[in-house]
Formats: C-alpha cells, structure tokens, sequence
C-alpha cells in the first residue's frame, strides 16, 4: 500500500501507512477494533492516493507553456485535460456519478450520462467524437465539444435556458427552506433615476441592474463558464477550483461598470463626479454580494458551496422534529446529500442537453430547441405543484420531497 501511494515519507497525509507493516498491525500505531482499524486505513489509502493525483497533476501542468496548453487541451490524445478535470472536482461536481440512468424528468438518460462521464474524466465524448472536424460557423467540432458551448447560433436561446433552469432550482430549494428571497428583483436602483427621465427609457431598459437573486437583502448573481481559453487558462487551470473563482471575482467589476454606465446615461454623470446615485446605491450591496458559478467540469464557486450549507443548516434547524429525524445532524446531513444532489444533476442534464442540440443544429438534424423550452415550461410547472403539496404538509417526512 505505501508503494501504491507512492509518496515520500515526509508527504504522507496519514499515520498507518507512514509506519512499518509490524507496528501498524500490532496496534501500536492505531490502538482500536481491527474493523476501525479498517476503516481507518482505507481512508488513509484514499487520502494519500489522492494527494499523489493531486501533486502529479499540478507538476505536469507546471510543466506547460500557454501555446502548448491550447494545443493539448482538446488533443484526446494528451493526458492535460484529465489532470484539469481532476482539479476541479469537488462535491457538487461529483455527487451525480452513482446516478442511474433514466430518461426521467429530475435524473439522467443514458446518453447525458456517457457524457457527464467523459466530461468529468476529461475524455472525448464518442457523441461529438464521430463528427470531429465537423465545420459550422466558422468552427470546427473537436471531440470533448467544447466549441459547440462556445459559439452561439443565430435564433436559439440555449444559455438562457440552461441558467434559467439552475436559477428555477435554487429558487425551489430556497422556498422550501423559507429562506426569504426574491428572483430577479426589480425597482432596486429605479429610485436613483431621475422621474422626467424613467418615463423616457424603454420598459426592458427601466431596471439599470437586475441580479438574479436578492437573498436576505443580498444580490446574488449566477453565472457558468464554459470551456474557453479565458477562463481556463494554464496559469488558473492547474489551481483547484481557480477558473470559476477567478470568474466570481469578476462579477463585482462588471456590476460597477454597468453601474457607471446607467449612471452616465440617466444622470449625466463623469468620471469627474462619479459616483452617481446607482453606483452609490450598488456600493451597499458590493460588500455581501454573493456570486453563484458553476464551470465546465461541474465545478461551483465557494459562494455556491455556501449556499447549499446555508439551506442545509436551515432546513436542520427548523424541519428535524417536524420531520422525524433522530437530530438536527441527521436532518442536516440527509439535505445536504439530496440538495448537493438534486443541483448536481440539473448542472449535467442542462449541460449536456445544450451541447447535445447544438450538435443538431450543427448537423442540420436535431431536436427542436422549441420542445425543450416547452418541456423546461412543464417542468416547471412540476416543480409549483410539488412545492404546493410541501406546504400543504409541514408535518411531512423529508423522504416524500420530490427531487
């Protein structure tokens, strides 16, 4: 075991498999029921592979310079996209893969599931792989697909559903824990515009800035990356988690801009006497702006992570007796398993299904992205039903919540 992990001493992560053979089976190393003792060392085994995955990741991605991580990224023969998928893995992006395939409105088909597969063990997706070099607006198809999330064609509304989608599910999470919370709203910097003005300005234009959520009186906004250069990039790429965080981070600058710019055209504003009224009043939401993004490899930013724990811890609090759980532990570690689950599966099933249609309309043959918004409308409207037969039962059992 300590030849499979093959680490040095110095970097072992444990203390059985850090001593001799003879000490730590004599139980002067670990000094418990052989059954613990079990336990203990597989995880130490676990741990200690993993961190001998992660050091060999981060060395051969060190090694690279920005023109050969382009070259090798797509290759399929090259081994840099395992070690970038690997990287990125975290809780979220992992929880799905004991799903069992189902063409089911809240799991996964066979066919998203090879390619949830070959996406989170960076592996080319036979789906694309057999229309490699395929050539559409100006693009040619490599065999992860990745151009395919890249590009977007003329008349489909594929990104919006996709982040629709994840926004309508946080939503459900959020209301089902009571978290006070309201999606995309609106007439938060409408009193910063003057009123001869207002009258003025189109009705789609009215807002200035609509985030997509205002969470316990903080904005929140979603985003997701997708598989560009720009975001992974060979100096964030070989950090965990650094593309969707470098992401995050830029969310507060976009903001301030679109901030000044609302600023400039509705209040006649400069750069000489900026601040305006909007970005004034978008300075007191900055501080606690929470920032939701999920990338390529099904990966979330911190923020994200966060929130789940927030509903989770909620839901233990208020829930557990109503809801017979033996503690607010056992309730807590039950939610964080099927919420971590449930946003998971939504991120994989989207994802796939919009590379999936834009192969389609790449190839002249596929699915009609009309059907889709109007199966997102009927599950939608699934999801209203079960909410409304959740708050018809407070006194429930969590295992009768639909997922």
């Amino acid at each position: 075991m300590q030849d499979q992990v093959n680490l040095a001493p110095e970097e072992h992560v444990s203390k059985i498999l850090s001593s001799s053979a003879d000490k730590a089976g004599n139980g002067q190393i670990y000094d418990s029921p052989r059954t613990l003792f079990q336990h203990a060392l597989t995880a130490e085994l676990e741990k200690a592979t993993h961190a001998r995955l992660l050091k060999e990741a981060i060395e051969m991605t060190d090694k690279l310079g920005a023109d050969e991580f382009k070259d090798n990224f797509r290759n399929p023969n090259a081994m840099i996209r395992q070690y970038i998928s690997f990287l990125q893995v975290d809780s979220i992006s992992r929880i799905w893969m004991n799903q069992v395939p189902k063409k089911d409105t809240h799991l996964l088909s066979a066919t998203d599931l090879h390619s949830a597969y070959a996406t989170i063990f960076g592996q080319p997706d036979k789906l694309f792989a057999q229309h490699e070099g395929l050539k559409f607006l100006n693009r040619t198809l490599d065999p992860h697909g990745d151009h395919l999330a890249l590009v977007n064609f003329q008349g489909t509304q594929h990104w919006n559903v996709v982040h629709t989608t994840v926004k309508l599910l946080i939503a459900k999470w959020l209301r089902i824990a009571e978290i006070p919370h309201t999606v995309e709203p609106y007439g938060l910097f409408t009193s910063c515009i003057p009123q001869a003005v207002y009258e003025g300005i189109p009705i789609p234009d009215r807002q200035a800035l609509v985030p997509d959520f205002l969470i316990d009186e903080r904005m929140c906004e979603l985003k997701r990356i997708g598989p560009a250069f720009s975001h992974y990039k060979h100096t964030n790429a070989r950090s965990r988690h650094q593309p969707v965080h470098t992401r995050a981070a830029q969310i507060v600058k976009e903001y301030s801009t679109k901030a000044d710019k609302s600023d400039e055209a509705y209040n006649n504003t400069t750069q000489e006497t900026a601040p305006g009224p909007i970005r004034t009043r978008l300075n007191e939401y900055l501080p606690g702006m929470l920032k939701f993004v999920f990338g390529t490899f099904y990966e979330c930013s911190k923020d994200f992570h966060d929130l789940v724990k927030k509903i989770t811890n909620t839901l233990a609090e208020t829930k557990w007796r109503d809801q017979n759980f033996q503690s607010q532990h056992a309730c807590r570690t039950f939610y964080s398993y099927v919420i971590q689950k449930d946003l998971s599966l939504c991120i994989v099933r989207q994802t796939c299904w919009m590379k999936r249609d834009r192969l389609g309309l790449a190839c002249h043959n596929g699915a009609s992205l009309t059907q889709r918004i109007n199966q997102l409308a009927r599950e939608t409207n699934e999801v209203a039903i079960y909410e409304e037969l959740y708050a018809r039962r407070h006194g429930n059992r969590a295992d009768n919540i639909v997922i």
